[in-house]
């Protein structure tokens, strides 16, 4: 699942409340810096020297700040305790995973949903069905149905795919690695090919280099060895 523009909407509350969890023992006074640093914030805009009004900034992190992202991890982090199903998460994106055995599991997961529901609305921010998919891993021919057709979320249904990515890994029904392996080869030869249209052999070095950084480091992104 894809929260929408998560690190703008974040209610600075939750914020600083961050901040100020942080203040404990030998950082009291850091926290309470970082909680001092989240309030009041403005900002504005300049086209060719001229200089908008200042807009109060109401929610999100300080864009381009080192604090930002690592504020709202800590302010995302307490989501899992609310949910009852597996939580796996990494920046604006979450993973909702539960081992479907019955429909008492699947309104269990349901419910799951309707608590994220509530979470974003608590923490301001907000999912978008579109970019959420339901991916079904299963090799039975038989699966259990969803009794309402479908699971939900902010009224709007979740669409059943075969094929969904995570974090730049495309993962099937079936676990089967093709769609993964065709996409990587796909993006490693378009890489290749433009390192030797640039670049004639006696380059050879620039194009070593070039190979570790730009094709080796695709290849080698999500496998094990």
């Amino acid at each position: 699942m894809r929260m929408c523009h998560a690190f703008f909407h974040i209610r600075s509350d939750i914020l600083r409340n961050c901040g100020q969890d942080l203040a404990i023992a030998a950082v009291r006074f850091a926290g309470a810096s970082v909680s001092d640093y989240l309030r009041g914030r403005s900002q504005r805009v300049t086209v060719e020297g001229h200089f908008s009004s200042e807009c109060v900034v109401p929610s999100g992190v300080p864009q381009g700040s080192v604090l930002g992202p690592i504020l709202f991890i800590i302010a995302v982090n307490n989501l899992a305790k609310r949910l009852q199903c597996t939580v796996m998460q990494y920046a604006d994106d979450i993973v909702l995973w539960r081992n479907i055995k019955s429909k008492e599991d699947c309104t269990l997961l349901q419910q799951d949903l309707q608590r994220l529901e509530d979470w974003c609305k608590e923490t301001g921010l907000e999912l978008n069905p579109e970019n959420s998919p339901h991916l079904c891993i299963s090799n039975k021919m038989k699966k259990v149905g969803v009794p309402s057709g479908s699971y939900t979320i902010n009224r709007e249904k979740i669409p059943l795919v075969s094929e969904a990515e995570c974090l730049g890994v495309k993962l099937s029904t079936k676990m089967e690695w093709t769609v993964q392996v065709d996409k990587v080869t796909a993006k490693c030869r378009q890489r290749l090919y433009g390192i030797n249209g640039l670049f004639p052999k006696r380059y050879g070095a620039v194009k070593q280099l070039l190979f570790t950084s730009l094709v080796r480091s695709i290849a080698d992104y999500a496998s094990s060895s």
